[in-house]
């Protein structure tokens, strides 16, 4: 076994991976999230409450990537919303347009500012 994978070695190496992780990563969902946040702050007429709604569901049930899908196309961003499309699992798109289907009903938000949202 070579130097780099010895077992005491990885015991030494290993908390400091971790360290640096902890240190720098955001939740799992946080950019998806975020993203989600303002393509619907900027490209609806829903209240900012339900855009936050939104945003922090996605970052709990979607992974960033298929929330970075929904916010593209959010934004009316098509290519971008392809590009993203190819490299989700088909499961993944189909939890994502669920997501979008069921929403509304999650956030508490009224029949009436889904029809704005257009």
């Amino acid at each position: 076994m070579n130097s780099c994978c010895r077992a005491d070695t990885w015991k030494l190496v290993a908390p400091m991976i971790l360290a640096v992780a902890a240190c720098g990563a955001d939740e799992p969902g946080a950019s998806g999230a975020r993203a989600i946040e303002v393509a619907c702050s900027t490209n609806t007429n829903m209240p900012q409450e339900a855009c936050k709604c939104l945003a922090s569901s996605a970052g709990e049930n979607l992974s960033d990537p298929a929330a970075e899908w929904l916010a593209a196309a959010m934004s009316g961003k098509t290519e971008e919303a392809l590009k993203l499309k190819e490299g989700i699992p088909w499961p993944e798109l189909v939890e994502a347009s669920t997501f979008m289907m069921n929403f509304a009903e999650d956030c508490a938000i009224p029949e009436a500012a889904l029809e704005d949202m257009q």
